[in-house]
């Protein structure tokens, strides 16, 4: 029994053999070598089948694993795409706003003592200096890209559903609800932006072969899609990589830039009591007084902290507006007053302030009117008023061309008129000034103060 079987055509059970029993038990080895043997005889016939059928099996195992790897990577390109877009545009839009808040910065560097000090000053204007550096190093196109004019057009839709619910709520007597949207594009995020304005496509799908058709060459071409997947997607999370740093250094640019008003914010509430004391004929100035409060509030930070800055600024200049319109409006009154002491005849506006003269004091106080054919004298007193048409008139009152009537008038000599003087203009008021405008064929007088080319 032993002589007939042929040990060397069976791996496995020798391999077990030895392991179950110690070496030296050579009927069992042989007895379990041959009972493998005949095991393999009989089941021949169903592992050419079974071995067939588990290959299939892995393949399509494989198969399925390579299109859900696929699958997903095609849903990660869908959403970094929707990223990117998003990330294009909204980098092309706060590297404008970011220009805009430049010019912002070097205008409240500008901003005098006492409103600001001249240390604030100059340290915001070196911010918005070194913003507008930076910016100009930036190449973006003049005009805006498809993606960030799709983004623009999104957030002023979602901007405006925001007023709109903040009003409803203001007529409802309820709380308004936050808003959808920041209200500046550095403050907008690149997931934000992507939701708003570039939703990602339907979730990809990849076609699947029918288990039952799956090949080597299927996984293999399965496995070749997903490489080039791969490197797509790859591609896509390092532009978009590459666009994210451009966007946080431009982020650390602005907020630097706006970080250089905090020492103006926290000085504002020790400013503000000077603002008003230089400004004594302003008024109420309660409104300065909070908003240098605010500007104060340690807890403000960028563009909200920009903003309290702008609003105490705002009505640290309205204080002196209003203090200055006063000065004015004295001083006008005051050379009002003098010039009718004087005898000069005139009114003030009391909407822009101007001085408009009415008379000068020769024969009752009329002067030329150029507007008057032939140059009649509009009179004042016992002063007639002559035409050029018009012949001797009563009293005094020359007439015609040569005052004499032009020989149609009153007698030869139209009734013993006289030619009248030339054009003549009222001075101005003591320290008024020539506005550039005119009244009757004379200047109209602006107040002391006002500003002009002309000053007297």
């Amino acid at each position: 029994m032993h002589t007939n079987e042929e040990p060397t055509q069976v791996d496995e059970p020798v391999t077990v053999a030895e392991d179950a029993a110690p070496a030296k038990n050579t009927r069992r080895r042989n007895i379990v070598i041959g009972a493998s043997a005949a095991a393999v005889l009989v089941l021949g016939g169903a592992a050419a089948l079974v071995i067939p059928k588990l290959v299939h099996d892995h393949r399509v195992d494989s198969y399925h694993e390579l299109q859900a790897e696929t699958t997903a990577l095609l849903e990660q390109i869908g959403e970094n795409t929707a990223r990117q877009d998003a990330a294009d545009g909204l980098f092309e839009l706060s590297t404008r706003e970011a220009g805009v808040l430049a010019t912002a910065l070097a205008e409240t560097g500008k901003t005098s003592e006492p409103v600001v000090l001249k240390a604030d000053a100059a340290a915001v204007t070196e911010a918005g200096t070194k913003l507008d550096e930076a910016v100009a190093g930036i190449d973006v196109d003049e005009e805006l890209s498809e993606n960030a004019t799709t983004l623009e057009h999104a957030v002023k839709e979602a901007r405006e559903g925001d007023a709109e619910a903040a009003k409803q709520a203001e007529a409802d007597k309820k709380e308004p609800p936050a808003p959808s949207v920041a209200a500046t594009w550095h403050e907008i995020s690149i997931d934000e932006a992507a939701a708003l304005a570039f939703p990602k496509d339907t979730t990809p799908t990849v076609g699947l072969v029918a288990d039952a058709s799956v090949t080597s060459e299927t996984v293999t071409n399965a496995q070749t899609f997903l490489e080039e997947v791969t490197k797509n997607a790859d591609t896509v999370k390092k532009q978009l990589a590459k666009k994210t740093a451009a966007l946080d250094s431009l982020a650390s640019e602005v907020d630097a830039a706006l970080s250089s008003l905090e020492s103006a914010a926290q000085h504002a509430p020790g400013q503000a009591p000077k603002v008003t004391e230089a400004a004594s004929k302003a008024g109420d100035t309660k409104k300065l007084t909070e908003a240098a409060a605010a500007a104060a509030k340690p807890e403000l930070s960028g563009f909200a902290l920009k903003n309290a800055v702008d609003a105490y600024i705002a009505q640290a200049k309205a204080v002196q507006k209003a203090h200055a319109d006063q000065e004015a409006k004295e001083a006008a009154e005051a050379a009002a007053a003098a010039a009718a002491a004087e005898g000069a005849a005139g009114y003030t506006d009391p909407g822009t302030g101007a001085y408009v003269p009415v008379e000068q004091g020769w024969g009752g106080g009329g002067w030329a009117d150029p507007g008057t054919t032939g140059g009649g004298w509009t009179g004042g007193g016992s002063t007639g008023g002559g035409s050029a048409n018009t012949g001797g008139g009563s009293g005094s009152t020359g007439g015609g061309n040569t005052g004499g009537g032009g020989g149609t008038g009153g007698g030869n000599t139209g009734g013993g008129g006289y030619t009248p003087p030339p054009h003549q203009c009222p001075a101005a008021p003591p320290g008024w000034y020539d506005s550039g405008s005119t009244f009757n064929g004379c200047p109209i007088y602006a107040p002391p103060g006002s500003g002009g080319a002309d000053e007297w």
